[in-house]
C-alpha cells in the first residue's frame, strides 16, 4: 500500500447514502448501487452487525426512483447521492454510521502495488512521493475551487454542497490507524460472505 494517500473519512461524506421510503426498522429489501463494491460491502456489514440482518439485497443501476419502486431502501453513491433531496426520504450517511459504531475511519479506497512491480520500478522513481504530491495538488484551494466551479453546475449543486468542510473528508493523510480500520472492514466482510484469500496489507517503504 502506498503510504499517505487514500479515499477515507472520519466524518460524514454525504456521497454514500442509504435512502429509504420507510424508517430503518421497517426496511426489508435494499437496492444496491453497483458503482462501488466497497460501499456495497459496507452496507451489508452495517446491516449484519448493527442495523439488523435478514434483509435482501439486489444490485441495480443508480436511479433512485426505479430503485425505490420495488425496494424499501437504496444505496446510492457519488453524484447521485449528492443530488438526493434528503428532505423527501429517510437517509443514513454510511461513513458516519461506520465511524459511530467502530470509532474508526472508513477507508473507501487505497492505492496498492504488487511487490514484484514495486521491485521493478526504477530506483529513482518514488511512487509514494508521486501520489502524495498529486494529493497535495488536489487539496490546494485553487484546485478545489476549479473542481467545484466546473462540476457544480453540471450536477446542479451549489458550492457548499460540493466543497466539504474539510478536504480530508475525501482525501486524507493516513497511516496506521486507517490501516487498522481497513483490516477491520476486510475481516468483517470475510465473516459475512466467503471471499478469496487476501494478501496481507502493509505500507511500502
Amino acid at each position: 500500500m502506498l503510504p499517505g494517500v487514500a479515499i477515507a473519512s472520519r466524518q460524514p461524506v454525504r456521497s454514500i447514502l442509504l435512502v429509504s421510503r420507510v424508517p430503518l426498522e421497517k426496511i426489508r429489501a435494499v437496492a444496491l448501487d453497483t458503482s462501488s463494491m466497497t460501499s456495497v460491502a459496507l452496507t451489508k456489514i452495517l446491516f449484519e452487525k448493527w442495523l439488523g440482518g435478514g434483509r435482501t439485497f439486489t444490485p441495480m443501476s443508480p436511479d433512485i426512483e426505479t430503485m425505490l419502486t420495488a425496494h424499501d431502501a437504496a444505496l446510492v453513491i457519488g453524484d447521485p447521492a449528492l443530488q438526493i433531496d434528503r428532505s423527501r426520504y429517510f437517509t443514513l450517511d454510511l461513513a458516519e454510521e461506520w465511524i459511530r459504531y467502530t470509532g474508526k475511519p472508513f477507508v473507501f479506497a487505497f492505492w496498492a502495488v504488487r511487490q514484484q512491480a514495486l521491485r521493478e520500478t526504477a530506483s529513482s522513481q518514488d511512487l509514494a512521493a508521486v501520489f502524495q504530491q498529486s494529493r497535495d495538488h488536489g487539496l490546494e484551494p485553487a484546485s478545489l475551487d476549479q473542481i467545484t466551479r466546473e462540476w457544480g453546475p453540471r450536477l446542479g449543486l451549489k458550492k457548499p454542497t460540493c466543497v466539504p468542510t474539510s478536504p480530508k473528508v475525501f482525501i486524507t493523510t493516513w497511516m496506521q490507524r486507517a490501516l487498522k480500520a481497513c483490516n477491520s472492514s476486510i475481516a468483517m466482510r470475510l465473516k459475512s460472505e466467503p471471499c478469496p484469500p487476501l494478501p496481507k496489507l502493509f505500507f511500502s517503504t
